[in-house]
């Protein structure tokens, strides 16, 4: 290898989690505010500034996020007044969990059934050559 090439560096580790974009870390910030019970309906949230410096995020994110919010039904908002929690919010967001939970059950199985092929294709001799 010539002084000019290098080796790709890994950029993140396997272990590492990875991070969140930024609009979904205030989603998410807005959410376990209201599972933990430390929001609760038609209660004020901060200024979109105030959100954007406690998250550390840019306002025009927390604006998108708080979008997607109302879309989930987990907040309204009133012109000039701000954002408030719904009075379902707690429901939309444990439903949103429970929706997650089965996804990752599904994927958990799907990852089960696909190491026991290969296992099975292994033992016959059939599997991928290292």
């Amino acid at each position: 290898m010539s002084s000019d090439e290098s080796e790709p560096q890994p950029t993140q580790r396997a272990d590492e989690p990875v991070p969140l974009p930024p609009a979904q870390r205030v989603v998410d910030w807005v959410e376990e505010q209201v599972r933990l019970g430390l929001l609760s309906p038609h209660e004020k949230l901060p200024s979109t500034r105030q959100l954007a410096v406690e998250i550390g995020v840019a306002p025009n994110t927390v604006s998108r996020a708080l979008g997607a919010l109302r879309t989930r039904g987990v907040i309204y908002s009133h012109q000039g007044s701000g954002s408030f929690i719904s009075e379902g919010a707690a429901d939309a967001v444990a439903d949103r969990l429970a929706q997650a939970l089965r996804r990752l059950d599904e994927v958990e199985r799907n990852l089960a059934d696909m190491s026991s092929r290969l296992d099975r294709l292994e033992s016959k001799g059939e599997g991928v050559s290292g």
